[in-house]
Order: structure tokens, then C-alpha cells, then sequence
């Protein structure tokens, strides 16, 4: 049973990085944390391509998370 668990927290853990490494490139592309983004975007007008950055983002942020709490119940 031991062993069932370890790889699936491994199978988490390698979904991890790929989730970290894609919102750090939107954080390198827009300046800041995604918050911030966010914030300063309902400030604009409407913008689809910023704005589709932002779903996408969010997106990732939410994967991480998702995937952190499962880590936590393991």
C-alpha cells in the first residue's frame, strides 16, 4: 500500500513543475502575481488577448492548488 501511495504523490509531485514553470512565465511576461494582474486588467479596456491570458493563468493557478491539496491528504 505503501508503495501505491508513493507513486501516486511522485505522479503528483511531476505534475507539479510543469503547472509552476507555465505561471511563472506569465508572471515573467506580465510583471506580476497574478492578483495583481487581475486587478490591473478590470481596470482596462477590454482586452481578448490579455484577457485570455488571464482564464489560462487562473487556470494553472487552480491546477496547483488542486494539486497541493491532494499532495496534503496523502
Amino acid at each position: 500500500m505503501d508503495d501505491i501511495m508513493t507513486f501516486g504523490n511522485l505522479k503528483l509531485i511531476s505534475e507539479l513543475s510543469p503547472l509552476k514553470d507555465r505561471i511563472q512565465s506569465f508572471e515573467d511576461k506580465h510583471g506580476c502575481s497574478i492578483a495583481a494582474f487581475e486587478a490591473r486588467l478590470r481596470k482596462l479596456p477590454e482586452d481578448f488577448e490579455l484577457w485570455d491570458d488571464f482564464i489560462e493563468w487562473k487556470a494553472y493557478e487552480d491546477g496547483l492548488k488542486d494539486l497541493e491539496s491532494k499532495l496534503k491528504k496523502e
